[in-house]
């Protein structure tokens, strides 16, 4: 379930072929410390990216809360944010960037910017048109999305209102995507980076500024100003190149033609994706008000380790699994595939294990202030247990899809992918009956009575889908391309959960004790910044008793990354 409308970070993605020391041991060139510099500086401007996006959060929580606006803003966020993962995203991280660098690998610069130039005026004239078609049906697409809204008539107009604000914002989204394909083919990474950094302020600055005036609608309009912005920002970095745009459409160019081919099976991909997003919210618009804000406000924290992690790895590994397939060196490539899963299960179940046990208290953490009230904080924190239980399974099909693209299948994502909306649709339709049956069967305190709300079956339902995701990539990665050490896999997932389900013991007392001791909020963070350090550092020195090598190694890769920067 991804996030709405969160500016896409391709620019940092797959770009750079970057050569770091990988589990197998590669050498790092000159030129790779060079491009590992540039790795470190993107990677820290896009942390910083994400520490405003939950900036960006907490300021929208303190003035809206988690009630009627925030239903109706997520759910107006919906539908640009597909078309802008299907037509825009998908387009430039799959597509663009590999057709626009082999024109200028060969030398042929004036070949290349008429293909972009063709891409980008193709690109205008279709979300031009998306534009048209969201604004004038907006009523019934919202229909369609949140059926739920029906019976009240204020949310049904208010998500209208929204979309109709928000949907121009996707042709400065599609124009910021290009902006940044293209300066990524000149090696230019870090602009598109920063750039989110500038998009998040200026959000934030107009809910500041007008929230209690305007309410939602200061961050609908927020959006949309800082994407015209964001969009202005990136422009001046292209320099003399863009002299080379013209005003044509040239559909028998071999570069659009190659474009198109490889566009079409990722955009499906990318699509499926959204969709099982849009299913989601329309299932909780069925529920109490606040489910669609709660998911959005867990999806938020949830996604943050996903990030840091998941995505990092997989970022890391590509390259080198994309030229291991095209050297047809596939021992080598499943070796370091397998690491890659071994080293994601390594980082990512402790991190797990963690926000399970801590979500409530991360919750109310984060979010509870102004009119986020302790309600909205038991209404976030069951979807957040609930997606965390996917954690380790996301990160691990993310890679895997990966491994798949470095292959030069996009196939077999693809229908994996479709098959998962079913899954998705299924999974969402029974489990937000059955987890509050589940409850009131079990007995349990009145206390827990989070853990079964409806909207949590939802959040339970994403988390079976991305299981169900990594296991059939993984089986049929094995059975088209053969073994990729599934023992040791297993085996690091045993030692890892035992170290992180005794590490998290003594962490829990921690909590318990300093949240008791420290009355209010500063009790609370200084229980959880304390239970961290524990659980980090007995997990540490148990992953090193149990022999999960991985962990040092994920270490190891890091400060080589730093170490390389330093010396270039």
């Amino acid at each position: 379930m991804a996030n709405e409308f969160e500016p896409g970070e391709s620019g940092a993605q797959d770009s750079g072929g970057i050569e770091v020391p990988t589990p197998s041991g590669a050498p790092v060139s000159s030129a790779g410390r060079r491009l590992a510099r540039a790795a470190t500086l993107v990677m820290v401007a896009t942390a910083l990216s994400r520490v405003l996006g939950y900036a960006r959060e907490v300021v929208q929580a303190a003035l809206f809360g988690a009630g009627m606006q925030v239903d109706a803003y997520r759910v107006a966020a919906q539908l640009p944010n597909l078309f802008r993962i299907m037509l825009a995203d998908a387009a430039i991280s799959a597509a663009f960037i590999p057709v626009l660098s082999s024109f200028l690998a060969r030398g042929e610069e004036d070949e290349g910017w008429r293909f972009v130039s063709t891409v980008t005026n193709l690109m205008a004239l279709v979300f031009l048109g998306v534009i048209a078609f969201g604004m004038v049906l907006a009523s019934p697409l919202v229909n369609i999305l949140a059926p739920g809204f029906a019976a009240n008539s204020a949310k049904h107009e208010l998500s209208v209102y929204l979309t109709r604000i928000m949907f121009p914002a996707l042709l400065f989204m599609a124009g910021s995507g290009i902006v940044q394909g293209i300066l990524n083919s000149y090696d230019r990474f870090f602009v598109g980076a920063i750039s989110p950094v500038l998009w998040n302020i200026v959000i934030i600055a107009s809910m500041v500024m007008f929230g209690h005036r305007y309410g939602i609608v200061s961050l609908a309009a927020g959006l949309t100003i800082a994407t015209v912005a964001q969009f202005l920002f990136q422009v001046p970095f292209i320099g003399k190149p863009l002299r080379k745009y013209r005003p044509v459409i040239d559909l028998h160019h071999p570069g659009v033609r190659e474009f198109l081919g490889l566009l079409v099976p990722i955009v499906l991909s990318a699509a499926t994706t959204d969709i099982n997003t849009v299913v989601d919210s329309r299932f909780a618009s069925l529920l109490g008000e606040g489910s669609v804000a709660s998911l959005g406000y867990a999806i938020r924290v949830f996604m943050v380790p996903t990030g840091v992690f998941g995505v990092a790895i997989a970022t890391v590994l590509y390259p080198t699994l994309s030229r291991q397939a095209t050297r047809k060196e596939y021992s080598e490539l499943r070796k370091n595939l397998s690491a890659g899963i071994r080293m994601t299960i390594a980082l990512i179940a402790p991190v797990t294990v963690f926000f399970v046990a801590f979500a409530l208290p991360i919750v109310r953490l984060l979010f509870e202030r102004g009119k986020f009230t302790a309600s909205a904080s038991l209404m976030t924190a069951s979807p957040l247990l609930y997606y965390c239980l996917g954690l380790v399974a996301m990160s691990v099909a993310t890679l895997l899809n990966r491994a798949f693209y470095a292959m030069k299948d996009s196939r077999t994502p693809l229908v994996v992918a479709v098959v998962s909306i079913v899954v998705n649709y299924v999974g969402d339709w029974v489990l937000m009956r059955a987890l509050p049956l589940a409850y009131r069967n079990l007995g349990l305190p009145a206390s827990f009575a989070w853990l079964g709300y409806g909207h949590g079956g939802i959040a339970l339902s994403t988390s079976t889908v991305v299981l169900f995701q990594a296991l059939a990539l993984a089986y049929l990665f094995r059975r088209k391309f053969g073994p990729i050490e599934g023992r040791s896999v297993l085996a690091v997932s045993a030692r890892t959960l035992a170290a992180s389900l005794v590490a998290l013991v003594p962490a829990y007392f921690a909590y318990a004790e300093l949240s008791r001791a420290v009355a209010g909020t500063l009790g609370l963070l200084a229980g959880i910044v304390a239970s961290l350090a524990v659980f980090c550092g007995l997990y540490l020195a148990l992953a090193i008793l149990f022999k999960v090598r991985e962990v040092s190694t994920g270490l190891s890769l890091v400060l080589s990354r730093i170490r390389g920067a330093r010396k270039d």
